[in-house]
């Protein structure tokens, strides 16, 4: 019964179960933008929430996660476009 509980091999090392040992749980995709039109349709942070099936405050941490996405791909694009290497065209 303990061999096929915890997977020991006949030499009597344990088996690696990468599944059990991971400490990665399941992220939840969100998809922000959406959200913020729910949002702005007058719908709560709670209500929002619970249709994701996720926390308030995971959806607040969700939130600071993509602002801090965009505030960084906003610098890149001032950075490229101050380079001059922008895929832009004068006329």
């Amino acid at each position: 019964m303990v061999q096929q509980i915890f997977g020991t091999k006949g030499n009597g090392m344990k088996t690696e179960r990468k599944q059990l040992a991971s400490n990665r749980r399941y992220r939840k995709q969100v998809d922000m933008e959406w959200v913020y039109k729910e949002l702005d349709g007058g719908r709560t942070i709670r209500n929002v929430a619970e249709e994701l099936g996720i926390s308030v405050s995971t959806l607040r941490r969700r939130h600071n996660e993509y602002q801090e996405k965009i505030k960084e791909e906003n610098r890149m694009e001032r950075i490229e476009i101050d380079s001059g290497d922008s895929n832009t065209f004068e006329f």
